[in-house]
């Protein structure tokens, strides 16, 4: 999920992104992810980690959340909405959409302006090539609009 995505659920996200290969990418939020396995708060449960990761709670978890549970405290039902509706998605579907997201509001910062859909596709494509089709592109740029993300 991309920083526009949470800012806009209203979670602070002091992280910067770019595009890369599978979409919005940022070193800031790989870092800290490395610092969270190297403590035993995460744990990659992937079969091959070097192609993708499948984090789940370490087993030092409870230790490293004690000092910001007051922090996630406050977001808590924000965080687990924003889990629920992204739970069942494939990381391809997740791809598609966090671009998507992103494009539009890189654009939208661009020009102080809610970009068109086919400004926003047009770009997309720019960057993801024939990667996805047409009516899977639609249906997310949909369900963002529908879910007032963009």
């Amino acid at each position: 999920m991309s920083s526009k995505l949470l800012t806009h659920f209203s979670m602070p996200v002091p992280c910067s992104f770019e595009i890369y290969n599978f979409g919005p990418y940022s070193e800031d939020i790989t870092r800290s992810a490395n610092y969270l396995l190297a403590d035993d708060a995460l744990a990659d449960l992937s079969s091959n980690p070097t192609k993708y990761s499948s984090y789940r709670v370490g087993p030092s978890a409870d230790q490293i959340s004690q000092e910001f549970r007051f922090h996630v405290a406050a977001s808590r039902a924000l965080i687990d909405s924003i889990v629920g509706v992204l739970a069942g998605s494939t990381p391809t579907d997740l791809e598609l959409v966090a671009t998507l997201h992103f494009v539009n509001a890189k654009l939208k910062g661009l020009s102080g302006s809610r970009p068109t859909m086919e400004e926003v596709v047009l770009k997309f494509k720019d960057i993801k090539g024939d990667k996805f089709t047409e009516l899977n592109i639609a249906t997310w740029y949909g369900w963002l609009g529908q879910s007032n993300l963009l």
